[in-house]
């Protein structure tokens, strides 16, 4: 396909970034940063969901009297009711953190996308000649991979929030990005080249052949001719 028929690579790039801008990313990584404070409020409850596997095996253990883990005596309908309470509000939190992984996931997909097209681009550019200075876009690259790992682990709520708050914020990239594309916008097309090619082979057997007549026709009068058998060594 004709390199002006697909989109070039920093089409892609620039793309991306603005896809990190719009209204409507912002509003989504605002409603998942409001999501992640309210979740963030049970604290204790998040870094206890392990718990819950712990409670509900106490409430298969129990004998009626005491608590299986702390032998606290307990009324059996007080030990249940106190143990479903628990693991209710874990279910609750749990089901929270779920929604709010499910909001992030498109988030983590642009951030994806945009270091991908960054890296394309970097790597380009340590391709074109000249080569073109590509730290700043390496620089960001960097800060993008970070933001990504955060949300992917999610924990501490409060890093994860600082990282959707800061999201959407992308450096004055543009001058690399024009510099590139400058670059390889000049890159001359296939068969631009091949033509080009064509054309000096053209000129180099012209100048040959006139330098061949020039040879010959400078010869002295009644030399002998070359004989085949030294004519093709």
């Amino acid at each position: 396909m004709c390199r002006r028929h697909r989109p070039l690579p920093i089409a892609t790039l620039r793309a991306a970034l603005e896809a990190l801008q719009t209204d409507a990313f912002r509003q989504a990584c605002s409603t998942a940063n409001s999501n992640a404070a309210e979740l963030g409020k049970d604290a204790d409850s998040l870094t206890g969901l392990s718990r819950e596997v712990l409670l509900k095996s106490a409430l298969d253990l129990y004998d009626g009297t005491a608590c299986p883990v702390c032998d606290t005596p307990f009324e059996p309908y007080v030990f249940q009711d106190h143990l479903a309470r628990k693991l209710a509000h874990f279910d609750d939190v749990s089901k929270r953190r779920t929604a709010l992984e499910a909001e992030l996931k498109p988030v983590l997909d642009r951030l994806h996308a945009a270091g991908t097209a960054l890296k394309i681009m970097i790597d380009c550019a340590s391709l074109l000649s000249p080569k073109i200075d590509a730290s700043e876009l390496a620089k960001f690259r960097t800060v993008l991979r970070g933001q990504y790992e955060q949300l992917q682990k999610l924990f501490p709520i409060e890093d994860t929030r600082a990282v959707l708050a800061a999201i959407h914020i992308v450096p004055d990239l543009e001058p690399t990005m024009a510099a590139l594309d400058a670059t390889i916008v000049a890159i001359p097309e296939p068969t631009a080249a091949l033509e080009r090619i064509y054309k000096e082979v053209e000129a180099g057997f012209a100048s040959y052949y006139q330098k061949v007549r020039m040879t010959k026709a400078l010869s002295p009068q009644g030399s002998c001719p070359r004989s085949a058998s030294s004519a093709s060594t």
